[in-house]
C-alpha cells in the first residue's frame, strides 16, 4: 500500500467529511494513511462493516480517478 498525499486526501478521499470521507482509507504504520483498495482480503473486510461513519468509495484507487 502507498502512502497517500494530503492534497489526494483531501480532494478525492473527502478525509474528514463524513459519510462523504472513503471507507478504504486505513492507517499503516510507518506508512502513514494508505488505500486499502490494492489488498483484496483489507478491502472485502471493510465491505463487510456496517459500523463506519465513513461510506464513501470515491475512486479506482489511490492515483486513479474515475
Amino acid at each position: 500500500m502507498k502512502q497517500i498525499d494530503n492534497d489526494w486526501l483531501d480532494e478525492i478521499c473527502k478525509m474528514g467529511h463524513g459519510a462523504k470521507c472513503c471507507k478504504y482509507i486505513v492507517v499503516a504504520g510507518a506508512k502513514g494513511i494508505c488505500c486499502a483498495k490494492s489488498d483484496m482480503m483489507l478491502k472485502a473486510t471493510i465491505n463487510n462493516q456496517t459500523h463506519m461513519l465513513a461510506r464513501a468509495d470515491n475512486c479506482d484507487g489511490y492515483g486513479v480517478k474515475t
